[in-house]
């Protein structure tokens, strides 16, 4: 039996822009290996309780557990010592767009597309780099060896579904950019149950779909704040919200204002228009008494308290207008000491963007309050991060991300199967 005996075609449209490219940041085509890394990243997200659930934490068995995860990943997909089960091919591309579409009146959709959206000069906000266009179809065909089992062909199937749920590609993909939705499914010589007919059409429908892909694995016997990698645990948190508008952006600008009335300081008392709810006014506080006028390295902001907006990701950005050196800022980055030369730390918060069969979108917002920073050492849950050139002790707080999700009322999914949403 050969590669070309067992297959798999899925078709996937583009939800939202999707910024991915070559070097050139430009939008040439879909590379496999971009694909092959999201799969394998929802796989681990799906599975890591698998190989975990039995095992007590800082155990021998525990390291033993993590090793079994990595052997079983790279015989799925591969690695730098052997070759995966199935050969992937991008078999069509999507639509590619030139930069410099306009974005006006949607600052929530450049809020969350930050770096990618150019936001001073003339006739802006526009988008900044090219992209991949929404709306666009992409088709992956999976070519698996014969060694393949079902129990082989079952997990990619799943993570397939998975990817088509909540998956992207792309910069910016966790705040909503690069989102996709799975279209289609064929597959030829498998006989495993696929779980797919079409695309939901339904917010409920896209719940069940979604519940049932996250039930199936045992999340609900993982405790997720003691893993380093991004996992279904019991304390993941869902909300699926319905749009008010049609189009892609619209989902993408009421998401965004939302982050931006609970995040922001605002201006003149607004944000947007609206009165500014002063969420973090500690830390609005907190630096502004470090800088001061005149203050141009920032000392003053390495003082014992840290902003709690860091529980967002690294870096974590501040912007003068007025104190220290005007129009320039600073970062708050990961602190030196730990094992990754990295100074960055993704958001926990994901945001995808699903698009139901009538047209209308879906906000799916996943909180993963897994582990936010390695430990400074074995003896404590205190981590590092670096405030200017100071490097300060730092306990994450997940509550400061789960306090945007209690913004939307009714939208609570009881996606582990709790007993309650």
């Amino acid at each position: 039996m050969g590669f070309v005996e067992r297959s798999i075609e899925a078709t996937f449209e583009v939800v939202t822009p999707m910024f991915l490219g070559d070097a050139e940041q430009g939008a040439s085509r879909i590379r496999e290996s971009s694909i092959k890394g999201a799969l394998a990243f929802w796989w681990r997200a799906l599975h890591f309780p698998e190989f975990l659930a039995d095992v007590e934490p800082g155990t021998h068995q525990r390291r033993s557990a993590f090793a079994a995860l990595r052997d079983r990943e790279q015989h799925l997909f591969g690695g730098p010592e052997r070759q995966g089960l199935f050969l992937l091919r991008v078999i069509s591309q999507p639509k590619s767009k030139s930069a410099g579409e306009s974005v006006r009146d949607r600052p929530g959709a450049v809020y969350l597309g930050y770096g990618c959206i150019n936001v001073k000069g003339a006739d802006l906000p526009k988008i900044g780099r090219d992209y991949f266009e929404a709306g666009t179809l992409f088709t992956l065909q999976l070519l698996f060896r014969p060694t393949a089992n079902e129990e082989d062909l079952a997990e990619i199937v799943q993570v397939l579904r998975a990817f088509g749920l909540i998956g992207g590609l792309g910069s910016r993909v966790r705040r909503g950019y690069g989102s996709v939705a799975l279209v289609s499914l064929k597959t030829k010589g498998l006989t495993a149950d696929l779980g797919f007919e079409t695309r939901p059409e339904t917010r409920q429908a896209y719940i069940d779909d979604l519940t049932a892909l996250v039930r199936s694995q045992r999340s609900l016997d993982v405790q997720g704040s003691a893993l380093d990698v991004t996992c279904f645990a019991r304390e993941t948190e869902c909300r699926i919200l319905e749009t008010k508008g049609q189009g892609p952006f619209d989902a993408l600008d009421e998401i965004g204002q939302s982050l931006q009335l609970y995040r922001l300081w605002g201006r003149d008392g607004k944000i947007n228009g609206k009165p500014r709810e002063e969420n973090f006014r500690a830390d609005h506080d907190w630096f502004k008494a470090g800088t001061g006028r005149g203050n141009r390295d920032y000392a003053g902001v390495a003082e014992e308290r840290l902003p709690e907006r860091a529980a967002f990701g690294l870096p974590h950005n501040y912007y003068s207008r007025d104190g220290g050196p005007k129009g320039k800022g600073f970062s708050i980055t990961v602190g030196a000491g730990h094992e990754s030369t990295a100074d960055r730390r993704a958001s926990p918060l994901f945001i995808h963007i699903h698009k139901l069969t009538a047209g209308k979108h879906l906000v799916c917002l996943l909180h993963f309050p897994t582990r936010f920073l390695p430990p400074k050492n074995e003896q404590t849950t205190v981590s590092l991060i670096k405030v200017v050139r100071q490097t300060k002790d730092y306990v994450y707080d997940a509550a400061v991300v789960s306090r945007f999700l209690e913004r939307f009322p009714g939208s609570e999914v009881d996606l582990l199967g709790r007993g309650k949403p």
